[in-house]
């Protein structure tokens, strides 16, 4: 079983993520960088930011999904 999943995987990126990413490389144009990287209290207010939203997101779809199931339980 593992054996296939592996190999499915293997196949699934030689011919999706590997012809996608090539493209992007190859017909995306070169983005400059900035010339100044943002401070150290801007990333990480961004990364906590981030983190917070994302678990916030997951905890409500969460909550919601549970809830919409409760009453299909075979009472």
């Amino acid at each position: 079983m593992v054996k296939r999943t592996l190999w499915v995987t293997f196949w699934n990126h030689v011919l999706y993520i590997l012809p996608a990413a090539t493209a992007q490389w190859v017909w995306q144009p070169p983005m400059p960088l900035d010339p100044v990287a943002p401070t150290l209290w801007e990333f990480v207010w961004q990364l906590t930011a981030s983190f917070v939203i994302f678990d916030f997101y997951y905890w409500a779809l969460h909550s919601a999904f549970h809830k919409v199931n409760r009453g299909h339980q075979g009472r």
